[in-house]
Order: C-alpha cells, then structure tokens, then sequence
C-alpha cells in the first residue's frame, strides 16, 4: 500500500479535508496533505519585508570607513560609504544610527584627527549622497537635522573660502536638483550663506561709501588748494573766496557764473 493510501484510508489517521482535481499526481497530492497541528511556515515574501537592522559590528565598520575617508572625498570610498548605508535605507533606526555617525563627526572639534576642518566637506559629501543616490529614509532624517550641523561646518571652515564655497554649492545643488523641495525649509538649513551675503552687501555699500566720500573731500581740497576761479590772488584771499563759494554751493545752489558775474 502506498504512503499516500495509508493517510486516506488509516482509521488512525486524522482526517484532512483536501481539495484537488482529477489530474492531481500522487506527489502533488502529498504536498497538499498538511497536519492540522504542525504550524504554517512563514512565508518568504514576509520574511523579505522583515527591515534589517544595523548590529554593533556594522556600525564598527562603518565608523572605520569614515576614519579612513580623511580629508579627500574620494569618490571611490563615498561610493562605498553611500552602498553600505543603503542596506539600511528602509529602517528608520538603523538610518538613523548611520547617519549619527557621520553627523557626530560634523559636530566633532576636540577629538584630534576626526575634529580637523578638512575632515568635514569630505562627510558633507557623503550625506549628500546619501540624499540623492540612497534616499529611502535618510532624506527625512537629514533634511529635517541639516541646519543643526551646515552653520557649525561652515564656520568650521573660516580663513578658508574656497572649502565654503564648495558646502554652499551642495547646499545650492539640494534646491536645483529638487532634493528639498520646500523653499523656506532649504533657506533655513543655509542660513549661514543668506547671513554671509547680507554682510558682503553691507561691506560693499560701506566701502563704495567710503570711496566716494573720499573722491569728493579730495576734489574740495584740490579746488581749494588751486583757488579755483580764484587763482591769481593772493593765497590767503584764494582760500577765502574758494572757501567762500563751495558755502554758496552747499546752501544756495549758486553757480560760479553767477559770483563771477556780481564780480
């Protein structure tokens, strides 16, 4: 007798309620015959959904490839810090640890070697990475902490302009590229280079100011100093007179033409 006349025939055997079509074979029957008691395996799309989360030997890892990054953004060494951090891409809190580890380095100016300012550009790089190659997760996790970290960096980078130039060009490239779509949210997290070209303004204004307040005292002593329509007299009667006429000038708008023609 067969395995399969066995389970439907036994008395002993606990009755299965099994569906099939006459052209069922004998082993598609077996697979059909389940106990009623043995558990249901999980199924393997289940099991793919399951997040995956970042262990303390990842993170290890991870914090030595950022060590490694020194202070030239390689993009041999972005590339592979922006596929590590994206087996993490579709769970919160393990993007969160990843992204703390580079963040913490940002925020970093005592401990030696990792604090250094060239150190910071090269991690700005990788979060942008992150934020336009990786996505997932991690864009919501940057965007909402980046203004906490980009002022910090930038004034990191002081005596250095070209190293600022190139942070406020990623921070540029997250609005031209769509990255962060909300306008005042992007100029929030930048407000570090709005503030910088308030004050290039005003330095501008104050120094186009000073010069031509200084074109204008020099031309005074320069007409003073010649007499103006008034050389040919004597030094001290020049002045006089020269002195005489730019008082007009300020006060009543008269011209030389008409002093000289009283004259």
């Amino acid at each position: 007798m067969t395995e399969l006349q066995k389970l439907t025939t036994s008395s002993h055997a606990p009755k299965k309620k099994i569906t099939m079509s006459a052209a069922v074979t004998t082993s598609e029957m077996k697979d059909q015959v389940q106990d009623e008691d043995e558990p249901a395996a999980p199924d393997e799309e289940d099991e793919e959904e399951e997040e995956e989360e970042i262990d303390t030997d990842q993170i290890q890892d991870y914090q030595t490839m950022l060590t490694n990054l020194g202070t030239f953004p390689e993009k041999v060494a972005i590339n592979s810090l922006s596929m590590a951090a994206e087996d993490f891409s579709s769970s919160p809190t393990s993007a969160r640890i990843i992204y703390n580890c580079i963040r913490d380095r940002l925020l970093d100016r005592t401990t030696p070697e990792i604090s250094h300012p060239d150190r910071k550009l090269p991690l700005v790089y990788v979060l942008d990475s992150l934020l336009k190659n990786v996505k997932g997760v991690y864009v919501r996790i940057i965007v909402e902490d980046a203004a906490n970290w980009m002022g910090v960096v930038y004034d990191c980078l002081q005596g250095n302009e070209g190293q600022r130039g190139k942070l406020k060009r990623v921070w540029n490239t997250w609005r031209e590229f769509g990255v962060i779509a909300d306008l005042e949210e992007w100029k929030r997290i930048g407000r570090c280079f709005l503030l910088a070209e308030e004050e290039e303004k005003k330095r501008k204004i104050e120094s186009d100011n000073k010069q031509r307040i200084g074109k204008e005292e020099g031309g005074v002593k320069n007409d003073i100093g010649r007499g103006g329509d008034f050389a040919g007299f004597p030094r001290n009667v020049s002045f006089f007179f020269s002195a005489f006429r730019i008082l007009l000038f300020s006060f009543q708008n008269l011209t030389p033409a008409y002093i000289t023609d009283d004259k």
